[in-house]
């Protein structure tokens, strides 16, 4: 699987796993998440279908809210909102990168851009609800 240079293979996620292989560029300065669109996300229109790229872009991108947030804590999505700004093509290269809007006590506020060839295809806003508590082994996330 071939990728830009900065990008390596991002395993933590198992529901981003179900677009393909994911790349974390890893870096705390630009924050990324990447991937390569296959036929097997095309609609019947032969264009890359939405809902393969929203599911990356719910990943956190080079661990950015958990960068973002204190001690021992975890962060769930609370609610998404995607607006579909251009077509996407099979064999593109995505980039999904955040931004901090908003942190308050409980919530983090973030926007999310998904570009393909240096132009914007989705803007993604999330906000992120934060666990303050230590997880155990057993404790289930949802």
């Amino acid at each position: 699987m071939d990728s830009p240079e900065r990008f390596e293979s991002y395993t933590e996620s198992a529901g981003g796993s179900s677009f393909g292989t994911v790349f974390d560029s890893r870096a705390r300065e630009d924050p990324a998440l990447g991937v390569r669109a296959f036929d097997p996300h095309a609609n019947s229109m032969g264009r890359v279908h939405g809902g393969p790229l929203v599911a990356p872009a719910e990943t956190d991108p080079g661990d950015f809210a958990k960068s973002i947030i204190t001690g021992q804590a975890l962060e769930a999505t609370v609610d998404m909102n995607v607006s579909f700004m251009e077509d996407a093509r099979i064999d593109q290269w995505f980039v999904v990168h955040p931004s901090l809007d908003r942190k308050g006590q409980s919530m983090i506020v973030d926007s999310r851009e998904i570009r393909a060839d240096d132009s914007v295809t989705k803007k993604v806003s999330a906000i992120f609800f934060i666990h303050y508590h230590p997880r155990t082994d057993r404790e289930e996330i949802t």
